[in-house]
């Protein structure tokens, strides 16, 4: 291990992030995040905290260790990494930033703001360049095109996609779009959208762009569940039919309904698309491919908010997400069927991630409660337990707290009264038990209100009916044995106070409550 952390360590600012395969994968799981590294977000007040919206490291070489953090209360904030210190700050928006993008040259940066503009800003003097303003919607999303002319795409919660050039249409001192696809990802055009109507723009919402080619961009939405590619060069403008994109890729997964996505990301090839999708899924999809199904799926995380984002490593070997839990994962790409590794440390939902474009050493991760840089721990640093806040587990190392419940004692007593343990039952406990019953987990259907009378019998989706006959009773005698065995126990303790030795008589149905 120290051998492959000092090999990476020469390696850095030699070859780049263009690491051998084999040294990564035994430094990947070496990501650890300090005190000095955790930041919090806060109102212009500087007492109130706010949930950080947006994090994206600066793409220019020179100035990769800078991090710029946009929030909720239209803060944006720059971090310099190798400090571990808020550089600059100032307050850009009025209202909540949901996205941020950066310049090539990294000295210029883009934030969309709930008020419906964006605002170029000069990074190093703090000075508002430009405005774009046409949204009648939140801004949610901000593409810059691949070889930075100027030109970029925005995604609104009106539904609309927006492309802007700043060399071009200005009026009154604000820059107006030069192009507008609207009903993007419509699901009913024909009904009149109104401001105040906030279910039609949440279904219409467009979460996530990306540019595909220097003339293409692909687009997600809230709730139709359909990835589209659209030519900027065409007029998208009728605003009473949804526009016809040249391609869709419709949703893959098993969900019943069509489910949003909110985040896009592709690789440095342009050939590989990543759509993290609202049933707990990220589909990879291959845009040179005749075929419109995905090529991977990755799963471990839990994604039920439109605030999660996803983002690739620098050599696009690894693919990092936040989640709706406290965690953050990170999957090889090459192995979609492999357990995860898991960033833990937050304490609420981890919502945008980004990797350093320039350096596969350091990640940020965003989070209600504050936000942190990750780093590649290496040979020579000596972290204090105390300053430790944030570790990267493997998936065995984080199921080591739910099987050492078991690993002691191989067979549970299941008659020992739940309030005589040290904690209540875990899931592999409960297994256990059921294998020592020779039980499989059952649901129960019942009529109306009344408790199923009769024999139960399988039924659709592995419950139980009374008409099949064939079924083995022996385990449900033996669990009615058991019942009887408690309730008779329980009236006798009640009558003469027994002792916490004879309530040890605890029936299976009361352990698993």
């Amino acid at each position: 291990m120290l051998a492959a952390l000092t090999q990476y360590r020469q390696s850095r600012g030699k070859h780049e992030y263009q690491l051998a395969s084999q040294i990564q994968s035994i430094i990947i799981n070496q990501f650890v995040s300090t005190r000095a590294d955790e930041h919090v977000a806060l109102e212009v007040d500087g007492l109130t905290p706010v949930p950080p919206f947006s994090c994206k490291f600066c793409p220019a070489r020179n100035s990769s260790h800078v991090l710029a953090i946009a929030d909720e209360g239209g803060s944006v904030q720059l971090v310099n990494y190798n400090r571990s210190a808020v550089v600059k700050e100032w307050n850009a928006h009025a209202n909540a930033i949901f996205d941020i993008a950066w310049r090539s040259d990294g000295d210029k940066l883009l934030t969309g703001s709930g008020d419906g503009t964006v605002i170029e800003w000069d990074t190093c003097k703090n000075i508002n360049l430009a405005a774009y303003a046409g949204h009648k919607g939140s801004v949610k999303c901000i593409d810059i095109q691949p070889d930075d002319t100027g030109v970029f795409a925005t995604g609104s919660r009106d539904g609309s996609i927006m492309i802007w050039d700043p060399r071009c249409n200005k009026a009154g001192g604000l820059y107006k779009p030069v192009n507008m696809i609207q009903n993007a990802h419509g699901i009913n055009p024909h009904k009149k959208i109104f401001r105040k109507d906030a279910s039609t723009f949440t279904a219409n919402s467009v979460t996530c762009i990306v540019y595909h080619g220097s003339h293409t961009i692909l687009s997600a939405g809230a709730t139709d569940g359909k990835l589209k590619e659209w030519d900027i060069r065409r007029c998208y403008s009728s605003p009473k039919s949804i526009s016809k994109p040249l391609s869709e890729i419709f949703y893959s997964g098993n969900s019943p309904r069509a489910r949003g996505f909110t985040s896009l990301v592709i690789d440095s090839t342009r050939s590989n698309l990543f759509a993290s999708c609202t049933d707990n899924r990220i589909y990879k999809y291959n845009l040179h491919s005749t075929t419109i199904k995905p090529s991977a799926v990755y799963s471990g995380h839990s994604n039920a908010s439109f605030f999660v984002k996803a983002a690739l490593s620098p050599d696009d070997r690894y693919l990092i997400s936040g989640s709706s839990c406290t965690n953050s994962y990170i999957w090889k790409v090459s192995n979609p069927t492999q357990a995860p590794l898991t960033l833990i440390g937050h304490s609420s939902e981890v919502t945008c991630v980004d990797w350093c474009p320039h350096d596969f050493g350091f990640i940020a991760t965003c989070s209600d409660d504050n936000y942190r840089i990750w780093r590649l721990r290496n040979d020579y640093d000596v972290i204090e337990p105390r300053n430790l806040i944030g570790v990267c587990q493997t998936a065995a190392e984080t199921t080591t707290s739910e099987k050492s419940s078991v690993q002691n004692n191989d067979r549970i007593n299941i008659l020992d009264p739940i309030e005589n343990r040290n904690s209540s039952p875990t899931i592999s406990e409960k297994k256990v038990v059921q294998q020592q019953l020779n039980l499989s987990p059952v649901c129960i259907t019942h009529q109306g209100n009344k408790r199923p009378s009769g024999v139960l019998t399988k039924g659709i989706g592995n419950c139980l009916n009374s008409k099949d006959t064939n079924l083995n009773t022996t385990p449900r005698k033996k669990l009615k044995y058991e019942m009887k065995k408690h309730h008779k126990a329980k009236n006798i303790a009640s009558q003469t106070h027994l002792d916490n030795s004879t309530s040890k008589q605890m029936s299976i149905e009361s352990y698993f409550k």
